[in-house]
């Protein structure tokens, strides 16, 4: 990050805001066409990271950084990092229910050996379902 920030294209934005009980500092770092790695060719992508922070305590409450194909620019680092943290909140939560009280494939495999491809092929078209039909679980 030092080396980003010395070259000039780290962008850097800091926005005060009030959760209703104490005010937070929200800290969004972004840069643009960032090589993903050392070797050439090599994939550019753009770069944001959201840090906050209670105004107080300087406590440090989330940090996440995340990688995006859109221009990350000061007019749209905040709604592009709440973007990828309500995408993970999602995606983080669907886990942990169908690891912890879902379909239960995993007990399934390990008890039935002999049905490996049974479960899946049970579970994947009620994924479809569900995708085409939003309403269908009432």
């Amino acid at each position: 990050m030092d080396y980003l920030a010395a070259q000039g294209v780290l962008g850097t934005k800091v926005v005060r805001k009030w959760n209703g009980r104490y005010g937070e500092i929200h800290t969004y770092r972004y840069a643009n066409q960032l090589p993903v790695r050392k070797e050439q060719p090599a994939m550019e992508v753009n770069w944001c990271e959201w840090i906050v922070r209670r105004e107080d305590s300087s406590e440090q409450l989330y940090q996440n950084a995340f990688i995006t194909n859109f221009e990350v620019r000061e007019t749209n680092v905040e709604a592009i990092t709440l973007d990828g943290r309500t995408r993970w909140k999602i995606e983080n939560e669907n886990n942990n229910v169908l690891k912890t009280k879902g379909y239960h494939i995993g007990a399934q495999l390990r008890t039935r050996p002999a049905a490996p491809g049974f479960f899946p092929a049970l579970t994947q078209p009620s994924g479809l379902f569900d995708a085409h039909h939003p309403g269908s679980r009432g």
